[in-house]
């Protein structure tokens, strides 16, 4: 086990990521229809960064839920974003990929 002393400040909060982690954020928005709720930074922490899956749906009672998952390729240093393409709600988008080693 090890013991880590973090000093902050009252308006910071720590965040502690786990290693291989895609953090996919978007800006505050007012509500979902603002097209900025849809456009992501995804932060990849470490190696062998793990898939983040996210669900895109049209806002409906019953809404088809569109599969998203957020990939890192480690060699390449890029990120890629893959969907099912016959979806036709609003749509995710990665804005930025910030690598964070």
């Amino acid at each position: 086990m090890q013991e880590y002393i973090i000093k902050v400040t009252i308006t910071k909060i720590p965040v502690f990521v786990k290693s291989g982690t895609i953090l996919p954020l978007a800006k505050p928005t007012l509500h979902t229809e603002d097209p900025e709720s849809w456009q992501l930074t995804a932060f990849v922490y470490g190696v062998n960064s793990q898939p983040a899956v996210l669900y895109e749906d049209d806002g409906s009672l019953t809404p088809e839920l569109n599969e998203v998952k957020l990939l890192w390729d480690n060699k390449k240093l890029k990120g890629n974003l893959v969907r099912n393409e016959k979806y036709v709600g609003p749509k995710y988008s990665v804005i930025e990929w910030k690598y964070v080693r």
